[in-house]
């Protein structure tokens, strides 16, 4: 369980830092590629916090510049890959309490939520990278596969 979430936050953080680079390089500044792209970081911290149980340092829907994005991306997954190489392969189906963003109380395993938080953030960057369509800007390839043939 440890190698496999292993690559699939590796691949998470290559994703989201490909994405940057190209919202960087052509200077976007689309309010709605930028809420999406903040949405993801503040997602994945807030996620991080509540397995910690810790309260979330951030809202859901705060919005921020491409720098700001990168610095979240970079923090989070700083924290998050060493624990994923030691955390015990038992943990990962111990279940947590926590509340969503309104206020309700839920319970799920860690492995359910580590696998909410890639699905999360794959959804979001292909709404992003539809967005750069839109606008012309050809959007780098995010596919799991592109990462993993290296």
């Amino acid at each position: 369980m440890n190698s496999h979430f292993l690559q699939l936050f590796t691949y998470n953080q290559w994703a989201s830092n490909r994405l940057l680079d190209t919202l960087e390089v052509e200077g976007v500044t689309d309010e709605k590629i930028l809420m999406w792209m903040s949405h993801i970081s503040n997602a994945e911290c807030i996620w991080w916090d509540r397995i910690q149980g810790k309260n979330p340092r951030m809202g859901v829907f705060d919005t921020y510049s491409l720098g700001v994005c990168r610095e979240k991306v970079t923090s989070f997954h700083r924290e998050i890959l060493p624990w994923i190489k030691v955390v015990a392969p038992n943990d990962f189906d111990r279940h947590f309490s926590y509340q969503n963003s309104k206020g309700k109380s839920f319970s799920n395993s860690i492995r359910e939520v580590l696998s909410h938080m890639i699905n999360h953030g794959t959804h979001h960057r292909a709404q992003i990278s539809a967005r750069l369509r839109q606008v012309g800007i050809v959007p780098p390839p995010t596919d799991f596969i592109f990462f993993a043939r290296g």
